[in-house]
């Protein structure tokens, strides 16, 4: 597992989840879009670079969290994988999004 990786993904859903309460709170959007486009660059990085971070390369939280991100962003250039096989393990609820 990869510890730093998975705590970067932890990292990066708190303060993505810390701008959405912001822009319920206030109606603004400019620090999600900002967090968004970052997040969605950084992930597209992580992806090229390990492939999806799932469970056995990021752990459970951080699979979970990174599948958060990548639904938030509507990743249009990652695919996301349809199998666990050689993919590090995904989740079935992931696949029914």
């Amino acid at each position: 597992m990869n510890h730093d990786l998975a705590a970067e993904i932890h990292r990066r859903a708190e303060q993505d989840q810390a701008a959405r309460r912001r822009l319920l709170e206030t109606g603004a959007a400019d620090d999600l879009l900002l967090v968004d486009a970052d997040n969605t660059a950084w992930l597209k990085r992580v992806i090229a670079e390990h492939g999806w971070p799932g469970i056995t390369l990021v752990g459970e939280q951080g699979a979970d969290e990174a599948w958060l991100l990548a639904l938030l962003y509507s990743l249009r250039s990652c695919r996301v994988p349809r199998s666990g096989g050689g993919l590090g393990g995904c989740r079935e609820w992931w696949l029914a999004c």
